[in-house]
């Protein structure tokens, strides 16, 4: 029984996935900035290795928690279909584009 959703339920949805969307790409873009100021502030390999195991375990957590993120439409994995995650702006089930706008719907 397939159950429409509501457009707020949409948006509420695809604001979320969004966020998290948005969360992961900050995590990959402080990697470079991250790294350059900790060397130069610090000069240590090890300080500098700290810093980076620390934000090996963000950007991993930030990974998975878009890969495993539901589509609001229907509600399978937005990023999955299949082992390995692919951060594609359309659901890759439903076809449904991350801005929600329906002429930006991939199968439709």
């Amino acid at each position: 029984m397939d159950k429409k959703v509501s457009r707020v339920e949409l948006e509420y949805g695809l604001r979320s996935l969004r966020r998290k969307r948005m969360f992961l790409w900050v995590m990959i873009g402080i990697y470079l900035p991250m790294i350059w100021i900790v060397i130069d502030i610090s000069g240590s390999d090890k300080i500098t290795g700290i810093y980076f195991g620390f934000w090996l375990v963000f950007v991993t957590i930030a990974a998975n928690v878009t890969a495993f993120a539901r589509c609001p439409s229907c509600k399978n994995l937005f990023h999955m279909n299949g082992v390995f995650p692919m951060y594609f702006r359309n659901c890759l089930h439903c076809g449904l584009h991350i801005s929600g706008e329906e002429n930006k719907n991939k199968f439709e």
